[in-house]
């Protein structure tokens, strides 16, 4: 019998990584993701950049909201959808390594629509560098 490593993953943690990858095992759901790490889209937005039917970038979406990896605002008429973060740590640290290097450029992933702060190199500061290189 194994006895339990105190640095092994906690149950919690492992049924978190196993939606977190489910969730992303598809395509098209990974394709979006891409997208939407890199700025909030809406519906059409997706399906004219996949190539897609409407219909079946608002399943995945719903998928990728029922799980807690997206979320949306309303603009008028428009829903506009983006990333978030996983709730559990681990999970979110895979999900910010996994994307993280979908831009190893100067693009930064941004989970959530926040007032981003100027990183023009004269307020730039060594806490910002951590940020953008997702160091974990």
């Amino acid at each position: 019998m194994m006895s339990h490593d105190p640095h092994s993953l906690a149950e919690d943690d492992i049924l978190a990584l196993e939606q977190l990858f489910i969730t992303l095992a598809d395509p098209t759901r990974i394709r979006m993701a891409e997208l939407m790490a890199q700025e909030e889209s809406a519906v059409g937005q997706l399906a004219d950049a996949l190539g897609e039917s409407q219909p079946k970038i608002s399943r995945h979406l719903a998928y990728l909201r029922n799980h807690g990896l997206v979320t949306s605002r309303r603009d008028g008429k428009n829903v506009f959808y983006r990333l978030c973060e996983p709730t559990n740590d681990i999970a979110r640290k895979t999900m910010n390594s996994i994307i993280g290097t979908w831009f190893r450029d100067d693009r930064a992933y941004r989970p959530q629509h926040t007032e981003q702060p100027d990183l023009s190199p004269e307020h730039e500061t060594p806490a910002h560098n951590e940020i953008e290189v997702f160091l974990l």
